[in-house]
């Protein structure tokens, strides 16, 4: 885990995004104290059944 001040984080706000896009996890800190975790989103099993449905009807549909 990663640790990042809360001014360099609104600085490199792109780069920060790559890192965790990458599955970094990174603890924001203000003042040495931390205030947020930045981590990948996680998707749900829902979700992603979801997703594939949508896919599917797509396909069938497209025939």
């Amino acid at each position: 885990m990663k640790t990042i001040s809360v001014r360099d984080t609104n600085r490199h706000f792109p780069g920060v995004l790559r890192e965790v896009t990458a599955g970094e996890v990174i603890t924001v800190l203000s003042r040495s104290t931390p205030v947020a975790t930045i981590a990948p989103a996680q998707t749900s099993d829902l979700q992603r059944d979801a997703a594939r449905v949508a896919a599917s009807l797509h396909d069938y549909r497209s025939r």
